[in-house]
């Protein structure tokens, strides 16, 4: 009750006084009826300071702070209800916010961790969020982006078309698009329209590097192109000559013995390289699924077993230190004999070293050495499958083109490497590494 309405009060009884005292009424009886008086009054200031402390108290609600309304200066049961009513709301309301806070928090940490790029924009092509791997996809300046336009943010003239269509279509759209940078990236962006009430919000857009299956993409094709080429060369000459053989029987022993000679040899050379074919895949199954069987032995043993099998004088084992190592034997021969066969072909007259010797946790088998050498340009590209060098000379030295691209997959196989140094007119040296313990997996 405020102190205007008090002296109202007050003044409203001195004149109640005055006109009793003017109607006549006794000294005594006005008394008694100016006391009811002043007691209603003193009851109804009570009841009203009371009803006005618990309105403000119910006033003083706080939907941002976590304390419920306090109801000790509550003692009406009406509002005293209202009161418990109104804690129980905003219990039920303080736990909602602490849900979607949490569920908020969740979803950042999983688009903050995501490698794949995600960027909103409001209908105004304005940036509202950018999560950590679309700030570097997209070269964004830090935390500066939000609230300017992909106009300002975005460099790639590509990416900012499949945006600024995404968002005045208000439509789903996928597209491939390059990055012509260092580093030959490919990104797939796919943008959807946000809507609220069927009214456009803007666009959400995930960006996802694809160069890694583009360059599978590209090996594919190169693989399939190289494979139905070996595969046809030697095709084309079985039925060249066999079909020559039929149409002419009356050919003399020597030119049929020539031309039976030649399919013979070219049906080697098929069935040569469907076993490599092979070969590599069962050695890329073992490698994936690390189910080789190893054993112990000193890698000199796998050495001469090699050395023996390709049966040359040129070749001369150097022994420096003579580890024991875990290998597969039969994988591990097949490497060292793939080397050396590919010395002995490409290496001239020139005599081959086997070095045996180990460094820094790994066992080293190297091959030597001493012809023309290999041009640098070539030797990135030296252990994938079907690459040659020199393909004229190597179609007449013979080979599958998969020998040193088997030799890599054993080495990964093994937890290993392969590595090749060369020069020109100085010779070639091909190093298999080989860790000196690894857990045998059967």
């Amino acid at each position: 009750m405020t102190n205007s309405s008090l002296v109202t009060k007050i003044f409203l009884l001195c004149c109640s006084w005055w006109i009793l005292a003017f109607l006549g009424f006794s000294s005594d009886s006005v008394s008694i009826i100016l006391a009811s008086i002043a007691l209603g009054l003193a009851i109804s200031f009570w009841s009203a300071f009371n009803l006005q402390r618990s309105i403000k108290s119910l006033t003083q609600i706080r939907w941002d702070q976590s304390k419920p309304l306090s109801t000790q200066n509550i003692r009406q049961r009406e509002l005293l209800e209202l009161a418990n009513k109104f804690n129980a709301i905003f219990g039920e309301l303080n736990a909602k916010i602490g849900t979607l806070s949490l569920e908020h928090s969740e979803h950042m940490a999983i688009f903050n961790s995501m490698n794949e790029g995600i960027i909103a924009i409001d209908e105004r092509s304005r940036v509202k969020y950018a999560n950590p791997a679309a700030t570097r996809i997209l070269e964004l300046d830090g935390e500066n982006y939000s609230g300017k336009t992909i106009e300002e943010c975005v460099r790639n003239p590509e990416i900012l078309l499949h945006l600024e269509s995404a968002v005045k279509n208000e439509t789903s759209l996928s597209q491939e698009i390059p990055l012509y940078d260092s580093k030959e990236r490919w990104l797939h962006i796919q943008s959807s329209p946000l809507k609220k009430n069927e009214r456009s919000q803007g666009t959400i857009a995930v960006f996802s590097d694809i160069s890694h299956i583009k360059k599978l993409e590209n090996l594919r094709q190169e693989f399939v192109a190289n494979v139905s080429h070996e595969l046809r060369t030697p095709l084309t000459s079985i039925h060249g000559f066999a079909e020559t053989l039929l149409k002419n029987p009356n050919l003399s022993h020597e030119q049929s013995r020539q031309f039976l000679d030649i399919i013979c040899s070219q049906s080697r050379r098929l069935g040569a390289l469907i076993d490599d074919l092979l070969s590599l895949s069962r050695i890329e199954s073992a490698e994936e699924n690390q189910n080789l069987e190893l054993i112990s032995i000193p890698l000199r043993s796998v050495a001469e077993a090699a050395v023996k099998l390709c049966n040359s004088e040129r070749i001369k084992i150097v022994e420096k230190q003579n580890p024991r190592i875990p290998v597969n034997i039969a994988l591990l021969e097949q490497a060292c004999i793939n080397l050396i066969e590919n010395a002995l072909r490409y290496g001239g007259e020139s005599p081959i070293e086997v070095v045996i010797d180990a460094e820094n946790g790994f066992a080293k088998i190297s091959i030597r050495d001493y012809g023309p050498g290999i041009a640098s340009e070539h030797l990135p590209r030296l252990f994938e499958r079907f690459y040659r060098a020199d393909r004229a000379r190597s179609q007449k030295v013979g080979g599958t083109g998969l020998g040193l691209a088997i030799v890599k997959h054993i080495a990964l196989a093994h937890q290993g490497r392969v590595e090749v140094q060369s020069e020109l007119k100085k010779g070639s040296t091909f190093t298999l590494f080989l860790p000196l313990t690894q857990t045998a997996q059967v």
